[in-house]
């Protein structure tokens, strides 16, 4: 597709997730989420924890773009965070915090062991190339 500005940062067909809060912009490579599982970060001054739920399996060989990668079933989520901080739990349904309570993953909240629920922040999968077309001045994690 044509567009206007484009990046090398990530190849153009990367998949990355997305944030926009108030006027900051942030994207999440796909890959290194689901490697990492569970990510604390922040944007536009917002603590967030993203959590992947999925790995990322590669497809195969395009001509033209390298590995075709598909994030399995694009399970990526971001939460409110509220000063915590939070690891992969025993399993992709759960997170644990800093004392070792585990949180259920659900698809409105992080929910607690006593009830607490820590809101979802809305967000998007896109490619890489088309993120950027729309917000070139966007933060990129893992990049400076």
């Amino acid at each position: 597709f044509p567009v206007w500005s484009r990046s090398p940062e990530l190849r153009a067909k990367d998949y990355v997730y997305g944030l926009r809060e108030g006027g900051a912009r942030k994207a999440w490579p796909v890959e290194a989420l689901a490697e990492e599982r569970v990510v604390n970060d922040e944007v536009g001054g917002r603590a967030v924890v993203l959590v992947a739920a999925r790995e990322v399996e590669t497809l195969g060989y395009g001509r033209y773009v390298g590995p075709v990668l598909y994030p399995s079933g694009g399970e990526v989520r971001a939460y409110e965070r509220a000063g915590r901080a939070f690891a992969p739990g025993p399993d992709a349904e759960s997170v644990v915090d800093a004392s070792g309570a585990a949180w259920a993953v659900t698809e409105e909240a992080l929910v607690g062991p006593g009830g607490e629920r820590l809101e979802r922040v809305n967000g998007h999968l896109a490619y890489w190339f088309g993120w950027y077309a729309f917000y070139p001045d966007t933060g990129l994690y893992g990049r400076g």
